[in-house]
Parts: structure tokens; sequence; C-alpha cells
């Protein structure tokens, strides 16, 4: 529909405005990259960083108030309760759907098969590993670290936005600005607030990161479970109110069994969303705190080709591994 077409697009648009890492892998100068590089400047003053936030900040404020407007009543995703959703025929028949898949698999694999072959012409490229073993703990650490509490406010802001909508608008709308702002910008946000002697102790360590993650993907694990609370009858839980079953009993034992699976697929998407997570990460992260993907990005300028590759590789590995792990649990789930 069109509302969806407009709202995608308005996301689109939003997100690529704020993207720091790509630009800067092709060297394009961006106002995002610009706004980092400054930032990463000594001579940078709190003000001049509130200064050249604001037009990226103005712009996520307007596209947020589009997308809200445009998502009125549930246009752009409908819910399942509604019953509503694509027809099949509009996702393409035959020919059609079987190129469309083939030549998604062809863009996603052909960088991969760059990278093996510039891996394998290096001699030193598996140097490079061990070196990089702390880096993959952290990240896995931040990956654990961000997942818990985005499954579990987004599975409470979810469930609250799916039974009382008017009520979680403006919830909604402050989740989905976490989203639309650019990862840099969200940064220096974070360091006005949490940059202050009072609270080093978040400032200074990964606290300061996972704060930064949950509010870039809380919209998304909310809408998701929106979703999957929408096509879950409330009658269940109106009847437990009714038997004044406890807070703790009736989430355990009527609102999240229906959703479980949803549970699994939401902690997925948020746990990979988080591991290659780069711009967020770029503007907070503490000294000797860096990524595998800021480990990449900092090596791709000052190490031979073979290592960076071999770097990107077993982060992609790590990807394939963690969505797999989440699929067979989901698998099973279906199963059982």
């Amino acid at each position: 529909s069109l509302p969806a077409a407009a709202a995608g697009a308005t996301l689109v648009f939003l997100l690529t405005l704020g993207e720091v890492a790509v630009p800067m892998l092709l060297g394009v100068q961006t106002y995002a990259g610009t706004v980092f590089a400054r930032l990463a400047d000594l001579s940078f003053l709190p003000g001049e960083a509130l200064s050249r936030s604001l037009p990226p900040v103005l712009l996520a404020l307007v596209g947020t108030a589009v997308l809200l407007r445009l998502d009125r009543g549930g246009a752009v995703l409908p819910s399942a309760r509604a019953g509503h959703g694509p027809a099949p025929e509009l996702l393409g028949r035959g020919t059609t759907r079987v190129t469309a898949l083939v030549t998604a698999g062809l863009i996603g694999v052909a960088p991969l098969l760059g990278l093996v072959w510039m891996a394998i012409s290096g001699s030193d490229s598996l140097s490079v590993l061990g070196p990089a073993l702390e880096s993959v703990g952290r990240t896995l650490a931040y990956v654990v670290g961000a997942t818990v509490p985005l499954v579990a406010l987004g599975l409470i802001g979810g469930h609250a936005w799916a039974r009382d909508p008017a009520k979680q608008a403006f919830s909604a709308g402050a989740a989905l600005l976490g989203l639309t702002l650019p990862g840099v910008v969200l940064g220096i946000g974070l360091i006005a607030l949490w940059n202050r002697p009072a609270t080093d102790w978040i400032y200074g360590g990964p606290a300061v990161v996972v704060l930064g993650l949950v509010g870039r993907y809380l919209y998304l694990a909310q809408r998701a479970f929106k979703v999957a609370f929408d096509a879950v009858p409330a009658a269940e839980e109106e009847a437990a109110l009714v038997a004044r079953t406890g807070f703790l009993a009736r989430w355990l034992r009527v609102t999240a069994p229906p959703v479980r699976r949803a549970t699994l697929a939401v902690g997925a998407a948020v746990a990979l969303l988080v591991l290659r997570d780069l711009d967020t990460i770029l503007a907070i992260y503490p000294p000797g705190g860096a990524t595998l993907a800021v480990r990449i990005l900092t090596l791709e300028a000052n190490a031979p080709p073979a290592q960076t590759a071999t770097l990107a590789l077993l982060q992609v590995g790590l990807s394939a591994l963690l969505g797999l792990s989440f699929l067979a649990a989901i698998t099973r789930r279906r199963v059982a």
C-alpha cells in the first residue's frame, strides 16, 4: 500500500542518513561521518557537539512524526488480529519469485566470496585471530547484556502497546526516535548525559554501551511483540485479572506462554543487530572496550587486507552461528 511504501522509504532515508561506518569505508564524506570525526578530536567541545547534532535531530523528529502519522491505525503494519496482510499474489509467483530469490542470494554471496579470496591470498591472515579473541568476548558480552533487557522491555512494552495502543503512543514514539536518530548523535546524547563524576561508573564501563544499544533497538523489539500479542486473545488475561492472580504469576502462566516462539525470534533478531552494530558503539565504547566490528574498522586502514578479511569472515561466522542457534531453538519449540 502507499502508506507502507512511504513509511518504508522514510525509515530507510533516516537510517541511511545516520550511517557512519559504510560511507567511511567507501571514502564517502557524510554529515554523520563529519560529526563523528569531530567527536574523535580532542578539541571537540560539548557546545559544538550539540550544535552539530541539531540538524540530524530535527530530521529524526520530523521523520518520526511522519512515520507515526502514516502508521496510525495500523496502516503500515496491520495487526494479526485484523486479519490483514499482503495477498499471496502480491509477493510474486513462479519465475518472478525465483528470480528475486536468486538475485538476492547472489548479492549476498558475492561479497563473502571476495572476502574468502582476499583472506586466503595473504600469507599471514591467521595471525590476527589470536589478538581478536578478546574483542570477540566483549562482543558476545554486549550481545547478551543488551539482548536480555531488550527482550524483557520489548515484551512488557509490546504487550501494553497491543492491549491499549492509545496510551502507548508517546512511549512508542520515543522508542522510534531512538531508532531513527543517527547512532553518533545518540552517542553524543549519552556522553552529555552520563559523562560526569557522579555517573562515571556508568560512562567509564560497558554499561553505557548497553544503554545505547537498548535505546537504539527497543522500538523493533516492542513492535515485534505488539504484532505477536495482537494475535493472542485477551480473554484469558482478563479472566486471570478478575481472579486476582498475582502480576508475576499472571505473566508466567497466562501472558508469556502464547508468545514463546515470538520471544525466541525477537531475541535472535535483536542479538544479530547488536552483534553487527557499529555506528552506536563507535562513539561510546570505553577505552579497551572495542568490539570485533570496531576492531575490523580500525584495522581496515592499518593492516594487510588479508587480516581484515579474516576478521570480517569471523564476524560473519559469529552471525551465522548465532542465527542458526536461535533457528534450531525455534524449530525445536515448534516441534514440541
